[in-house]
């Protein structure tokens, strides 16, 4: 178990697309190792330092699902923890980027706020990006659909795993023949370096959100991130909420 006491393990899962990707449950927390059990290190970010009893890993969503005792359920996106050992070998490298749906809102007769008490996944696509070492001046996250760029952000440029939150908005004067409509030019960022609402009044979450001013259309997108000099780009894909609505 490398660096962990194994007497005090008392759950160990594998990563079903990575052999190499391991997490422990312990008495006092979350750890993983990406090289087979070699190295150890503790997952933080709000994790309590608390027994975990159970993990499960649900492959679809690429999330760590933690049970701890006396403190619930703590769930994590482990995408990037996947492709990690990929990501050490270069300078900059973004990560797949997930297909989001494009969730239509519930009408109230049909759903409410008090079914379930709880923080929800970010309304939107999360972009995460490996930086080997801090870089000089802007790293630049830009959304495009063909030849036009829909939004776009200045990101982290700190050493490690940096995140961004496009929210499926796009700037109304980048979209075919809306230019007149958007009577001010392009209508900036639209909060970009800003966070997402919904947390009420909770610690604010560690990545920006940006965007437009209009919902974006269900389709393909091209995110890219370019730093020192280099750019790389991966495909995305805002999917219909085909379950709206639907009469079981």
């Amino acid at each position: 178990m490398g660096n962990l006491p194994v007497q005090s393990v008392n759950v160990i899962r594998e990563d079903p697309y990575n052999p190499n990707l391991l997490f422990v449950g312990m008495d006092w927390g979350v750890f993983a190792s990406i090289d087979g059990g070699k190295a150890w290190t503790e997952l933080k970010n709000g994790m309590p330092t608390q027994p975990v009893h159970d993990l499960q890993i649900q492959p679809r969503e690429h999330e760590l699902i933690v049970a701890t005792h006396g403190r619930g359920i703590f769930i994590t996106d482990i995408s990037p923890l996947e492709e990690l050992s990929q990501a050490l070998g270069a300078d900059l490298y973004v990560f797949d980027v997930g297909s989001k749906v494009k969730w239509v809102a519930r009408r109230d007769n049909v759903s409410a706020s008090i079914n379930l008490a709880g923080q929800s996944a970010p309304n939107g696509v999360m972009i995460n990006y490996y930086l080997k070492g801090p870089v000089q001046g802007d790293v630049a996250v830009k959304v495009t659909r063909g030849t036009f760029v829909v939004a776009e952000t200045k990101g982290p440029n700190a050493a490690g795993i940096n995140q961004v939150l496009w929210n499926m908005r796009v700037t109304l004067a980048t979209v075919p023949g809306a230019a007149a409509a958007a009577a001010g030019g392009r209508g900036g960022r639209g909060g970009g370096g800003g966070f997402g609402g919904g947390f009420g009044g909770a610690t604010p979450p560690p990545y920006a959100t940006f965007g437009g001013n209009v919902p974006a259309d269900i389709g393909e997108y091209t995110v890219s991130v370019t730093a020192g000099g280099r750019t790389f780009t991966r495909k995305v894909n805002i999917l219909e909420d085909a379950w709206y609505d639907k009469v079981f």
